[in-house]
């Protein structure tokens, strides 16, 4: 965080090891029709985030399909 230009940095390994697991949890299945996942930006801004600072305000979050996210 930079918190002189109220940023958030997103570590660029991390977020790639929180993508890989996300995408190994969701296995094919017949009882689900469609799923999305929210692609984030490297940076992002404090005001960006929830008053308790631990989600993204829902006007921020950017919806993509499974497949164009978890590509095998």
């Amino acid at each position: 965080m930079d918190k002189d230009n109220k940023k958030l940095l997103l570590n660029k390994g991390l977020a790639k090891k929180v993508e890989r697991l996300i995408c190994n949890s969701f296995q094919s299945t017949k009882r689900i029709s469609k799923i999305l996942i929210s692609e984030l930006p490297d940076i992002r801004n404090l005001t960006d985030l929830t008053v308790d600072k631990r989600h993204f305000k829902l006007d921020k979050i950017k919806l993509q399909k499974f497949g164009k996210i978890c590509i095998n």
